[in-house]
């Protein structure tokens, strides 16, 4: 947990103490950090073992890198608001067919 960007320690927190409690599944994007300071962004899916059939003992899941995935969706939304900002500044609309 020690690379967790500290914004999201927090919330991952606080999502596994509620995972724990209620024996339910964890799910969340979060940011790391890694040795060199890079940030990079992952998505956890994980699923709660029980003992016993009650108790949490431990979860079963994986986590993965979708750092590209990230930078695509901001790079998407940057072009959208400049092409929005084009159009008012020429006067000109879009329509959906």
């Amino acid at each position: 947990m020690g690379s967790l960007q500290a914004a999201d320690r927090e919330r991952f927190e606080t999502e596994l103490r509620q995972s724990i409690l209620t024996a339910q599944s964890l799910s969340g994007e979060y940011r790391i950090i890694w040795p060199s300071g890079e940030v990079r962004h992952i998505k956890v899916a994980a699923k709660a073992g029980l003992t016993n059939g009650k108790r949490v003992s431990h979860f079963i899941g994986v986590s993965f890198d979708i750092t590209e995935v990230k930078v695509a969706q901001e790079s998407l939304a940057a072009s959208q608001v400049f092409l929005d900002r084009t159009g008012m500044v020429a006067g000109v609309g879009g329509w959906k067919v």
